[in-house]
């Protein structure tokens, strides 16, 4: 038997937009948008692709989305997944999904890992689902061992697919596990180069993948999006009880985060913000208990800390605040930014990729001393800030991607024979975040 291996640096501790401007797929980012209606961008989607919606509406094959996040957690990644395919229900395109949830393998449920799958998929296995749904498509949502595996199936078989770019990887290892960047930019730019269609939401992060070694002409701009329906201005006067008092009993101005409280988030920049008024934290995450304890011990006294919010209680934080603050440098995008300024509240970040494509002169404030921009971000007009907003839908999101994804020829999922990859686990290095390992994936080349 022949073997070929690759090396993957993997981890067990790993922790829409309607912009208006046409079709240029290089400047489509959300920070860019000029004057047209977001119904005229997707009405002229909809005209564009109406051949291929209508074809993939009526022949029945699905298209196969890949992820290695377990869908029953919430994070940036699930959200982004849920809400475009639910317009693609809308849009009557049908769609299965290989996940956590359906292949053998554990996950890691906890507020690190986020639902992450320590899987593989068998060869035997994922003949077993491309023979049952034979796809229309198929698009790896995330890295990870599931969408290893996927994907090198798909090369051997000469099956197109497409992938997307959620997470800033070789900055996020880098910050997290000290590991070079240029190390996280192998790996990145391993996984995504030999897609037929590479994705990613914002002109800064195409940028940054065409500096890691992905061809330009495989580039596309797949922007994300916000229900504005459900995250809009509100009066403070009718919040619910619990809500209301949190602004009735405190002084402002109010600066929120919203998000996990992990290290990722670099929420320390904002706690340690020599800034006026109330700061509030709603989410929940590792470092939760040690901010908690510190605020026992008279730290962050002007900080409260709410733990995970959802529904209408989380619509009316943002809607309260007088600004979002948003000190993630490792966020690709960061959907909360949209969600603020939906609510008509501006954002305050640092001038880094994410920010820099969602936030605006008229939304927010960018600049490296945070407490700066947090004050400019303050005087901006929130009806403005919602305004630009509404620019933003998911079915934007969808219809894009279903412009970029590729059609399978289905004699490609009747013949199936490739050797699937086998794999073996090594630790490599203990670091404070947890243990890195070393993957070997084996590709056999006969029986």
């Amino acid at each position: 038997m022949k073997l070929k291996t690759l090396f993957l640096i993997f981890t067990l501790s790993l922790y829409s937009a309607c912009s208006g401007l046409g079709f240029n797929s290089t400047s489509r980012s959300l920070a860019s948008v000029k004057e047209k209606s977001c119904n005229d961008v997707i009405s002229n989607l909809l005209a564009s692709n109406h051949q291929k919606i209508s074809k993939l509406k009526t022949n029945g094959r699905p298209i196969i989305l890949v992820t290695d996040t377990s869908l029953e957690m919430s994070n940036g990644v699930v959200t982004v997944v849920k809400k475009m395919t639910d317009e693609l229900e809308e849009l009557g395109v049908p769609f299965k999904f290989i996940s956590p949830e359906n292949v053998p393998g554990y996950v890691i449920k906890n507020e690190k890992a986020q639902g992450t799958g320590i899987h593989y998929l068998s060869q035997k296995k994922l003949r077993e689902i491309l023979k049952k749904e034979n796809p229309i498509a198929i698009h790896l949502v995330t890295e990870g061992m599931i969408g290893e595996s996927v994907k090198n199936y798909a090369l051997q078989e000469g099956i197109p697919f497409s992938t997307f770019y959620h997470t800033a990887w070789p900055e996020f290892f880098h910050e997290m596990f000290n590991i070079p960047v240029s190390l996280g930019e192998k790996y990145v730019s391993r996984f995504h180069k030999s897609a037929d269609t590479v994705m990613s939401a914002t002109d800064s992060m195409v940028k940054r993948l065409k500096e890691m070694g992905i061809p330009q002409d495989k580039l596309k701009i797949r922007s994300h999006g916000v229900d504005i329906d459900h995250f809009h201005p509100r009066d403070r006067a009718d919040f619910i009880p619990e809500v209301k008092e949190i602004f009735e009993n405190n002084e402002g101005p109010f600066s929120l985060f919203v998000g996990r409280i992990s290290p990722e988030k670099n929420i320390g920049d904002f706690l340690d913000a020599d800034i006026d008024g109330t700061k509030i934290i709603v989410g929940d995450g590792p470092l939760l208990q040690e901010y908690l304890a510190a605020q026992k011990n008279g730290q962050y006294k002007n900080v409260i800390f709410t733990g995970r919010q959802g529904g209408e209680k989380l619509a009316q934080f943002y809607a309260g605040s007088d600004v979002f603050v948003f000190p993630s440098r490792s966020d690709t995008f960061g959907l909360v930014q949209l969600e603020a300024m939906a609510s008509g509240t501006p954002v305050a970040g640092y001038p880094v990729q994410g920010p820099i494509d969602v936030v605006t002169k008229k939304t927010g404030g960018l600049n490296e001393n945070l407490e700066l921009a947090i004050k400019e971000a303050l005087t901006k007009n929130r009806k403005e800030v919602r305004e630009y907003a509404q620019n933003y839908s998911w079915k934007h999101t969808a219809l894009q991607f279903i412009e970029y994804v590729h059609e399978i020829p289905e004699q490609k999922i009747d013949n199936l024979g490739a050797k699937m990859p086998i794999y073996q686990k090594i630790p490599l290095i203990t670091t404070s975040g947890g243990i890195v390992y070393a993957i070997i994936y084996s590709m056999s080349d006969e029986d």
